[in-house]
């Protein structure tokens, strides 16, 4: 195990780099000049001139990215020309709220795909083994972006059972003391009652859109996985000696646990990119939100910025995954 680890964290390094870089160019091959866009409305040759030096875009390519290599080593990422802050700054103030979403729906989907995956398995001919069905192929085919404003038009427009779809608490409630960033566990923290529940309350029908979405596919592999653990000879065997459906559900789900975590894994990269879309819907203010407005006003360094950081979370979470495969089934191999 320990082999694996210096492997994968030596092969993380190149992997970086080499991220980086493709987002550097991806950024560089956008139309237009950036020194333009950036220059704001009638800008002069000056003007010009002056934020391409700021920006390195008057030196060769190599030196451009070892410059922006440097600027990354430090967290500096340049100013928003939307906010005027840092965009360090400006991520640091809105990724909690992304954690707290992508999270939150994560643990859920988790909780009740595993659990409904394993269960439809054991029972395959009940009731609840055909509305899973039904879900399963309905799910696959639902957009996120549908089922949300869907469900703020029930729920908020026609309901007005749920908060309006304008950020992570109520506007007429003050942020909680910032401890930690999370809106739930500052409010919680300092005794702000009102907010704590507020915020839960914003969560609901977000995390909805992303769980009921994006549940379906951890559960077919649950299901999938633990049908194929059950015809095999030795849990057969077990079944015919009388062993309760508990002892076989543990056993089951020890060497369904690999499969099921590769698919998570995937699947919290997909809930990446979703969230931009689903934070958009409910002006959640996360960093999702924050990249589209920046695509909207060709904001050129916070979309590098958050593309960057996303493909980083992205090369983690995959590293995490590898490390976390090879722990549960000591049968993988890694080739050297």
């Amino acid at each position: 195990m320990g082999k694996l680890i210096r492997h994968r964290l030596l092969l993380f390094v190149p992997q970086l780099l080499g991220v980086s870089f493709l987002v550097f160019l991806m950024i560089r091959m956008m139309p237009g000049d950036p020194a333009v866009r950036l220059a704001g409305l009638a800008p002069t040759p000056e003007r010009i001139a002056q934020i391409r030096a700021r920006l390195d875009l008057d030196q060769p390519l190599l030196s451009q990215f070892w410059a922006y290599l440097q600027s990354v080593a430090h967290l500096d990422f340049g100013s928003s020309t939307v906010t005027g802050n840092t965009i360090a700054a400006d991520l640091a103030e809105r990724l909690p709220g992304t954690i707290v979403l992508i999270g939150t729906a994560l643990v859920l989907m988790m909780l009740l795909a595993v659990g409904l995956g394993l269960y439809t398995a054991l029972n395959p001919r009940g009731l609840v083994a055909r509305i899973v069905q039904v879900y399963g192929m309905l799910a696959g085919a639902l957009p996120d972006f549908w089922l949300g404003l869907l469900l703020v038009f029930f729920f908020y427009t026609l309901a007005g059972i749920a908060p309006a779809p304008m950020g992570q608490i109520d506007l007429s409630l003050a942020p909680p003391p910032d401890l930690t960033g999370f809106y739930v566990i500052d409010a919680l923290i300092s005794g702000h009652v009102a907010v704590f529940f507020s915020a839960v309350g914003h969560l609901i029908l977000p995390v909805t859109t992303l769980v009921f979405v994006y549940s379906a596919a951890i559960l077919k592999q649950t299901r999938a996985a633990m049908d194929q653990v059950l015809e095999t000879d030795w849990m057969r065997f077990a079944i015919v000696s009388g062993v309760s459906q508990r002892t076989v559900l543990k056993y089951g789900l020890r060497n369904v646990l690999p499969q099921v975590l590769s698919v998570a894994g995937v699947m919290m990269l997909v809930l990446i990119g979703s969230t931009v879309i689903v934070e958009q819907i409910f002006s959640w203010g996360g960093i999702g939100q924050y990249a589209i407005q920046a695509i909207q006003t060709s904001d050129y360094q916070a979309i590098q910025a958050f593309v960057l950081i996303t493909a980083l979370f992205s090369l983690t979470i995959n590293l995490v995954i590898d490390l976390a495969y090879a722990a549960l089934d000591p049968r993988i191999k890694y080739a050297r």
